[in-house]
């Protein structure tokens, strides 16, 4: 590979994960970005999130995966400012980091984050899910624009594994609700990438990875 690999939102589980895979591949650098200082990326490789997106663009950026977004509860009566953070940090950051890196990349690859569940959504997220809608709206739209430059896709997982925090028959509970019966883990997302990244004709696409759970 002849350029570099940018992780934004690198202290996510899947963000984390990815920063270890393409630590193996043949790009130059991998560098990670998140709101706050992620240890598994060195500090010459890491990159703050501000609320305006990257404060450092990296020069010779050839895939870049945003993965940040906050899953946080909005009840009927949430207030204005936790429903301004959920859909800032699900939408609008992301859509400036995408805007500053078609300024800088002049080719390669874009991956975004968004949510299998969005056409099956879960009591009492709405504004996450309303985010995450918009975000799959801009990635379709935008990468008209980007085009053939730039190529733009996102993916959308669905339950891929659980917090350490979960209870002990969490597994088995959330496996029964997946048709498939399991869980996709973290290769079903490096899958997913590999799939994007290898796919030349491909662009504005959304990319479901969920067992079946959205059906």
């Amino acid at each position: 590979m002849s350029g570099n690999v940018l992780i934004a939102g690198s202290t996510s589980r899947i963000g984390n994960h990815l920063i270890s895979y393409f630590k193996t591949k043949d790009y130059k650098r991998v560098f990670g970005a998140s709101r706050r200082f992620d240890s598994a990326v060195s500090t010459e490789n890491y990159i703050q999130i501000s609320s305006e997106g990257l404060i450092f663009i990296p020069e010779h950026i050839e895939l870049a995966i945003i993965t940040i977004g906050d899953h946080i509860p909005s009840p009927v009566g949430t207030s204005p400012d936790v429903i301004q953070k959920i859909i800032n940090s699900n939408l609008t950051t992301v859509i400036s980091i995408v805007h500053q890196l078609s300024d800088s990349m002049k080719n390669g690859n874009i991956i975004v984050f968004s949510d299998a569940l969005v056409s099956r959504v879960v009591r009492e997220y709405s504004a996450y899910y309303a985010a995450k809608a918009g975000l799959e709206t801009f990635v379709r739209a935008i990468a008209r624009e980007m085009a053939p430059e730039i190529r733009i896709n996102c993916i959308a997982p669905g339950i891929m594994n659980l917090k350490n925090s979960a209870k002990e028959d969490a597994l088995e509970r959330w496996s029964a609700k997946v048709p498939l019966g399991t869980l996709g883990g973290m290769q079903s997302v490096v899958t997913a990438v590999e799939f994007i990244v290898e796919s030349e004709y491909m662009t504005g696409s959304i990319v479901k990875i969920d067992g079946g759970i959205s059906c």
